[in-house]
């Protein structure tokens, strides 16, 4: 795609092409996502691990981003976990969330 500009498909991803793609929001919430895994233990890091970087690769090489793309998606999706790891729910809420959490699952 990077190559050939006239080739991207018509639609959102043209759009994105076109007005610039970084920071990748795919990486930022990735990174977020395996943080908060690793705090809370959900469950194996290495199985999310395992999916997650073939595909953040697989962005970089069809040319939906550049390497730098998704370095800062990485920057941001960690200071994105430290803003939000300081910030404490109500006991409340934290129960309430729980009971909807294990009703449903």
């Amino acid at each position: 795609m990077y190559v050939r500009h006239d080739s991207t498909p018509v639609g959102l991803v043209d759009k994105w092409y076109k007005t610039g793609s970084f920071p990748s929001g795919h990486t930022i919430k990735a990174v977020f996502f395996l943080l908060f895994c690793l705090q809370y233990q959900i469950f194996s890091p290495s199985i999310f691990l395992g999916v997650t970087i073939p595909l953040l690769f697989f962005r970089v090489l069809v040319g939906f981003h550049y390497p730098v793309d998704v370095f800062g998606g990485v920057v941001i999706g960690f200071f994105v976990w430290i803003l939000n790891s300081w910030y404490s729910f109500p006991l409340v809420l934290n129960r309430t969330v729980q009971l909807i959490f294990d009703t449903i699952f």
